[in-house]
């Protein structure tokens, strides 16, 4: 089997709340429910020090910013309530939708630091899925191609 490609960030659609969430109230627990928890045979690609990406949901096809992933990890439902309630982007309230009907599945549970808004955002040409995109090597400079710091 080939080997996968390095990953340098993740970037995820990210509505309005949330963001304001993340820059105004300073909530730095970023919640995802992922197409699988990773097992033995199944590596995590993202790792500490690899960057989060804020896409603006909503058909703007822009990224507003970024920030740094501290830590990951899969978590269920009650135990991320009990460790993380005043941390997490969304409410209770939010999160309890969001988890209808996966109430079991684990989530992954992602601790962010130095959020930021870009000068000038990213604009892409195609929109990006619930299931976020993966920065490599290969297609980091094609995508993030019009940033400037």
């Amino acid at each position: 089997m080939a080997e996968l490609p390095e990953v340098l960030g993740v970037v995820y659609p990210v509505s309005e709340e949330i963001i304001s969430n993340i820059f105004n109230k300073r909530k730095n627990i970023f919640l995802k429910f992922t197409t699988h928890e990773p097992n033995k045979k199944t590596k995590i690609r993202l790792k500490n020090g690899s960057k989060l990406y804020f896409y603006k949901s909503g058909g703007s096809k822009i990224i507003i910013g970024d920030s740094t992933i501290v830590r990951f990890e899969y978590l269920p439902l009650p135990e991320i309530l009990s460790k993380y309630k005043t941390k997490m982007v969304v409410t209770e309230e939010e999160l309890m939708r969001y988890s209808a009907g996966r109430e079991y599945k684990k989530i992954l549970v992602i601790t962010i630091s130095n959020p930021r808004k870009f000068k000038s955002t990213i604009k892409l040409s195609k929109p990006i899925t619930m299931a976020g995109l993966y920065i490599t090597p290969e297609n980091k400079d094609r995508i993030l191609k019009k940033w400037k710091k």
